[in-house]
């Protein structure tokens, strides 16, 4: 906000900036909410009693609280199930011919370690193991259902 003339007549640039509290300069007076108001948007400055009575920047930030600490992120990288998802994904299409179930059970553990692998630094591991273990559900399913086509055809 700023205000054009101050009561004493003194231009005053603006005064005080947004949320953030950051007062541009030292104000000539002391009286913010009469430096502030004009004739046109009396009723919008309300709530600048508050801020009359801060006189410097540092004031202003004082009202947010003490200086924030930084908080200790811990990341962690999902390379493991990046590396479990590609080894579930081989197994699983490797033993669809054998037992298509034992293959459906694979790729579905081997397909959710590959959404976890997703976020890590292997990505493209997590990506190969996920396309193994579609193949593997797509082949399992198909040899599952020629296998029981073909059992029923002999009989």
């Amino acid at each position: 906000m700023s205000a054009d003339v101050a009561p004493d007549g003194e231009g005053t640039g603006c005064v005080l900036v947004g949320i953030v509290g950051a007062v541009e300069r030292p104000a000539s007076h002391t009286y913010f909410p009469s430096a502030m108001r004009t004739p046109a948007d009396d009723r919008l400055h309300q709530d600048v009693a508050v801020v009359g009575q801060l006189q410097h920047g540092r004031e202003c930030l004082a009202l947010l609280g003490p200086k924030s600490q930084p908080v200790p992120v811990k990341t962690v990288d999902n390379s493991g199930a990046a590396t479990m998802a590609l080894v579930f994904g081989i197994l699983a299409f490797g033993i669809s011919f054998l037992s298509p179930l034992i293959s459906i059970i694979l790729a579905i553990l081997g397909y959710s370690r590959a959404r976890i692998g997703m976020q890590s630094a292997l990505k493209g591991r997590a990506k190969a193991g996920r396309n193994f273990c579609i193949v593997a559900i797509v082949l399992s399913i198909i040899l599952w259902v020629t296998n029981l086509v073909l059992t029923i055809m002999v009989r």
